[in-house]
């Protein structure tokens, strides 16, 4: 004679768990009064919505995952920085976040540029001008990173990663069109240090 027992398998989310342990431990097999089981419901309600808000939100962060990767395999070798940090002779390219966040980390090496965080940096800049290129970036690393690391050095209590650096090497290429890249009290640090640079 053969037997078989029944087996239960769960499968849920992180708020469902919590919500069946809580709503176990409020109501299951117990008499409660009408507005406490009301409450509950309430509150059931709400952990479904944050449920569904969690799962769309995860459904379309992999849907831009996917997206990124999509993107960066359709991106040719058109804009080539050396290893010295010069450009190749393709460097009129439209410039993509991938090149623009692989030349940042040749920069600092030591920081981790996350692909979310240089894509919307080159968003910001390319808002502000729509023919900003690779030629245009390493050029103003080259005659501005000097000024922007001896700015640092002077104010060690500032606190400026890579992408701080770049907004204040932008400004000194162009105050006009890049001074939104600052806020109006790191354009006034800034310009007094050039200032007193300039006097020397």
């Amino acid at each position: 004679m053969l037997t078989f027992s029944a087996v239960e398998i769960q499968i849920r989310t992180i708020i469902q768990h919590a919500w069946s342990s809580l709503d176990h431990r409020i109501i299951y097999k117990q008499d409660v009064p009408d507005e406490l089981s009301r409450a509950v419901e309430r509150l059931a309600a709400l952990f479904e919505i944050a449920d569904s808000e969690f799962m769309q939100i995860r459904e379309t962060a992999q849907h831009q995952i996917k997206l990124t990767e999509e993107k960066n395999k359709k991106i040719d070798s058109n804009s080539e920085i050396k290893e010295d940090g010069t450009l190749s002779k393709k460097d009129e390219k439209t410039l993509d976040y991938v090149t623009f966040r692989n030349f940042l980390q040749m920069k600092a090496p030591s920081f981790s540029f996350y692909d979310y965080r240089a894509n919307s940096m080159l968003n910001e800049i390319l808002l502000i001008d729509g023919t900003f290129n690779l030629t245009t970036l390493v050029s103003s690393y080259e005659k501005y990173s000097r000024n922007v690391k001896e700015f640092r050095k002077q104010n060690s209590i500032l606190a400026m990663n890579p992408y701080t650096e770049l907004r204040h090497i932008l400004y000194s290429s162009d105050k006009e069109k890049f001074g939104q890249l600052l806020t109006e009290l790191q354009r006034n640090n800034f310009d007094k240090f050039l200032e007193n640079q300039t006097e020397k």
